[in-house]
């Protein structure tokens, strides 16, 4: 996982699986973590329809999933820097869809941790998804541009 050419005004970047097999089963329990907490939230909607911060919430995962579908697997990590390196707009994802992934994915590791079969039945699906997170959250400090510390007057301590 990479990403690369990052925006800081609009807070987004063009953002590449894994290449072949790997990619698509990442991509995959992506979005199956997504729609996870997608009929969480709509379990949610359905027993308070009048709260609005759900329905955002739930609009902001929709687009979330959408953006991560249109995701392009490529064979190789070099095809894919120089395919963004032509098209600007291709692979993009935003911080917020970012973090709405990482959300999602640490939901259904907590599903998986309730249910007790990522102990038997689904422990490469657990190991995956813990990799994800913690890959993921590796990407997301790519978003927070670093500025140096000012060292201060001349002629005075830095404190």
């Amino acid at each position: 996982m990479q990403l690369l050419n990052v925006n800081f005004k609009t807070r987004s970047g063009q953002f590449a699986l894994s290449s072949g097999a790997t990619g698509t089963e990442e991509k995959q329990l992506l979005l199956d973590s997504i729609d996870v907490w997608m009929t969480k939230q709509n379990n949610a909607i359905v027993r308070e329809p009048n709260n609005s911060e759900l329905s955002e919430q739930h609009s902001r995962f929709t687009r979330a999933r959408s953006n991560f579908n249109v995701l392009t697997i490529f064979d190789t990590d070099e095809a894919f820097i120089s395919a963004a390196a032509i098209d600007d707009e291709l692979n993009l994802i935003t911080y917020n869809d970012l973090a709405d992934a990482m959300t999602a994915i640490n939901d259904h590791i907590r599903v998986l941790e309730d249910d007790g079969t990522y102990l038997t039945t689904n422990v490469t699906k657990y190991a995956t998804l813990k990799r994800l997170l913690s890959e993921l959250n590796e990407q997301k400090t790519k978003f927070v541009r670093v500025s140096s510390r000012p060292l201060g007057l001349p002629g005075r301590k830095n404190n």
